[in-house]
């Protein structure tokens, strides 16, 4: 296993705090003065018109704060906050177990925490809550106080999932982590936190929309209010449209762009299959073999509610890269030589996870090259 020296730590930590604020600056440069339809937006939404499944989150603070500058300058600083936690817990994880040349490999592929630099258009969604309560869950796999932490992330996990409901789709490997570990706490409850907090949810959003409709034109209503407070009309155009839509417009909505000529969706298999390829070279990936298989089926409706594919594979490969990280048991030990070395830098610069929507272009490959959108945006700043 890898020993890594107390530099090489820091050289680690200083990394990922350079990304964090590169970042923070994008952010604040993307949406201080007017605010995004789906960074800002999204976190925006809130009950003030009736329930909403995305609601809770935006509810918090949307009553708190009345100018659009205090928003999206708090939603700058928590938001940033939220990825420091994440980024410093998979630190945690990673130094805390032994790790491989795969376990590197993961921890700077762009399709897992970096994903927030390479695609910075697809970051600041509100599935990083569901990985916060991962990554918390999974830090804590040692804690003496086992009770406590199930009933914490349960309480956390509740509150990404009434802030958006892709955060349900962390519910198997939630329930995957809490069965394998945490052995002093009994099955049953663990079962019923989580069924509980699936049933609960459901039932909430179906009585709200079936009998009250309180999602009628709920996305128009919330439009109109951020308006009045000061956004342009453009914060409607994403998170708070798409609001609106049913199910049903949503699967046809992806299907379509799926179909289109103009987009080329066959990359995202192509990025599914090249991301595996590390994993695929240790025998010990083939023992969670079970897992994974579940969890990929566990998000496949995702990919039928909403063409971010890039997002949704982004989720799946953090989960399967964390559970890596921490199952350290019986794993290949690879040497560490300048051709090993020149291959994993070839392999971690020759693509990016796009979120959604990829072009067709000519030649192909320039759709996959990370380097690309980093450079039109310092050409950007410095212009």
């Amino acid at each position: 296993m890898i020993k890594f020296s107390n530099r090489t730590k820091l050289l680690i930590y200083v990394f990922f705090s350079s990304i964090l604020l590169f970042n923070f600056y994008r952010f604040l440069d993307n949406n201080l003065a007017n605010g995004n339809e789906f960074q800002i937006a999204g976190w925006l939404i809130n009950y003030n018109h009736g329930f909403t499944r995305r609601g809770l989150f935006g509810s918090l603070i949307i009553n708190f704060l009345d100018s659009t500058f205090s928003l999206n300058l708090f939603l700058a600083l928590i938001l940033s906050l939220l990825y420091l936690y994440i980024v410093l817990g998979i630190l945690k994880i990673f130094f805390s177990n032994d790790q491989n040349l795969i376990s590197i490999i993961i921890l700077f592929s762009p399709a897992f925490y970096l994903y927030n630099f390479w695609d910075f258009t697809g970051s600041y969604r509100k599935e990083i809550l569901g990985i916060a309560v991962i990554v918390f869950l999974l830090k804590n796999l040692k804690s003496s106080n086992q009770i406590k932490i199930i009933l914490i992330s349960t309480f956390l996990l509740n509150f990404s999932i009434y802030s958006s409901e892709v955060n349900l789709f962390f519910i198997f490997s939630f329930w995957y982590i809490l069965k394998t570990n945490f052995k002093e706490v009994s099955l049953i409850l663990k079962n019923a936190l989580v069924f509980g907090s699936v049933l609960t949810f459901f039932v909430i959003y179906f009585f709200n929309s079936l009998i009250f409709n309180s999602n009628l034109f709920i996305g128009s209503k919330l439009c109109n209010q951020l308006i009045s407070i000061g956004y342009d009309s453009k914060i409607c155009d994403g998170a708070l449209y798409y609001l609106d839509l049913s199910t049903v417009d949503t699967v046809y909505r992806t299907l379509n762009y799926v179909s289109d000529s103009y987009y080329d969706y066959r990359i995202y298999v192509f990025l599914f299959i090249y991301f595996f390829i590390p994993l695929l070279l240790d025998k010990n990936f083939y023992r969670q073999n079970n897992f994974v298989l579940l969890n990929f089926i566990n998000f496949i409706p995702l990919f039928l509610i909403a063409n971010d594919w890039g997002r949704w594979f982004y989720i799946f490969f953090v989960i399967t890269g964390l559970n890596y990280l921490v199952s350290e048991k019986n794993r290949i030990e690879f040497n560490i030589n300048k051709v090993s070395v020149l291959f994993i830098t070839i392999y971690l610069t020759s693509y990016r996870l796009n979120h959604c929507c990829i072009e067709k272009s000519d030649p192909l490959f320039l759709n996959l090259l990370p380097f690309n959108h980093i450079f039109q945006y310092l050409l950007r700043l410095i212009n």
